[in-house]
């Protein structure tokens, strides 16, 4: 994690100070170019420091997603699905350099995904889509593409199940009790 600006400029000056070469620089001043530049130097520094807390988290994000044979793969595999066009050659990814954002973000039609693994060895991989706003199941043409996708990335000996139906609907019939004390007039809680 990133030291502070002011962490690391202290740094510098204590070592400014055990050092007998640099005891001519004595100004205490805010404005004194030797101070300036050590807060040029720690500034620098702290850039770097971020930078490395932001490759850091980047790469641990990529690994994480790079395991194959986890339902996060899976799942992030069905998420990636771009319906009418082709993988790369041997790969699991698309060539997007000659397609624009809007066409990119058409393509993928799969907008929720969930995968999990039966007890007999099964993945079962959940897909939907949004019709309107409204969760939907993709069409069976599409269902059939992403069904060929899955079969071109997946592991070898694994089988793949993939449920692409209406969503459920959960009706409650429930009472709420509630101490209106804890209320405001509008539904806030204090």
């Amino acid at each position: 994690m990133a030291r502070s600006i002011e962490q690391i400029q202290n740094e510098i000056i204590n070592a400014k100070e055990s050092n007998s070469d640099l005891a001519e620089l004595t100004s205490t001043s805010k404005t004194a170019v030797w101070r300036l530049i050590t807060f040029v130097i720690a500034f620098s520094i702290y850039a770097l420091e971020k930078l490395f807390d932001i490759h850091k988290a980047e790469t641990d994000d990529k690994i994480a997603l790079l395991k194959p044979h986890t339902a996060r793969w899976y799942r992030q595999k069905a998420l990636a699905f771009q319906y009418g066009y082709p993988l790369v050659a041997d790969s699991d990814v698309y060539d997007n350099s000659n397609i624009s954002e809007g066409q990119l973000a058409q393509s993928k039609i799969v907008k929720y995904s969930a995968v999990t693994e039966s007890k007999e060895g099964l993945v079962i991989v959940k897909i939907a889509t949004e019709s309107g706003g409204v969760l939907s199941p993709i069409s069976d043409e599409q269902k059939a593409s992403f069904e060929a996708y899955i079969a071109e990335i997946k592991d070898a000996g694994v089988t793949i199940h993939t449920i692409n139906y209406l969503p459920d609907k959960l009706y409650l019939n429930m009472t709420v009790y509630y101490n209106p004390w804890c209320w405001m007039h509008r539904g806030i809680a204090l």
